[in-house]
């Protein structure tokens, strides 16, 4: 019923994506990296995907799949991190 939003923050900053959605349950959710050739899974079984003290490596395209024990499921719209970092005097 909600989808995660976009977002670009600072290297450091612990952002986080959150959908909504309602179903038969109990809901299941999978969170993934968008990358190629396969996603990778990331995040544990909650309808927030939290990161700590997120840096560059981190950024990049992210979406979840949501199912219950009927098989059912939905992909959210996949999502941007950015993440800037402060220049640096070396």
């Amino acid at each position: 019923t909600q989808q995660p939003v976009s977002q670009m923050v600072n290297a450091g900053d612990d952002p986080s994506f959150t959908v909504l959605a309602t179903g038969t349950g109990p809901l299941t959710y999978a969170w993934e990296k968008v990358v190629k050739p396969a996603p990778i899974p990331v995040g544990g079984n909650t309808n927030t995907l939290v990161f700590n003290d997120v840096s560059a490596l981190e950024a990049g395209s992210y979406r979840v799949k949501v199912s219950n024990a009927t098989g059912t499921v939905a992909t959210s719209a996949t999502v941007t991190l950015g993440v800037t970092s402060p220049p640096l005097i070396v």
